[in-house]
């Protein structure tokens, strides 16, 4: 039986870079949670492969972090993060709720 997902997924159209050692990608992160992004990138990736995922929440607000790939189908990879810093896991939350909360309350 497939794992449910327990959290609210945010649709979003950031522009980013996915890195896997010298090779840099650009890629759209298209949803998020506080723990996993569905990118849409031409990079071929399997589930497993670890990627570095480069974005911005707005400016000034970089995101940065290491994510595993979960599941792929072209163009898009769903990815789960397993390497973030505080700071940067601090901002993504934050933007999160703020949409959730705009979402629940209505604009």
């Amino acid at each position: 039986m497939e794992q449910q997902r327990g959290l609210y997924r945010v649709a979003v159209e950031f522009p980013g870079y996915l890195s896997r050692g010298t090779e840099v990608t650009a890629c759209d992160v298209v949803d998020l949670t506080e723990h996993g992004f569905r990118i849409r990138t031409s990079l071929p990736a399997a589930a497993g492969d670890e990627l570095t995922l480069e974005f911005n929440l707005r400016a000034g607000c970089p995101v940065q972090c290491v994510v595993q790939i979960s599941h792929s189908a072209p163009p898009y990879l769903g990815s789960r993060i397993v390497a973030i810093s505080p700071e940067h896991h601090k901002q993504l939350s934050q933007f999160v709720e703020q949409l959730i909360s705009l979402n629940l309350r209505g604009f």
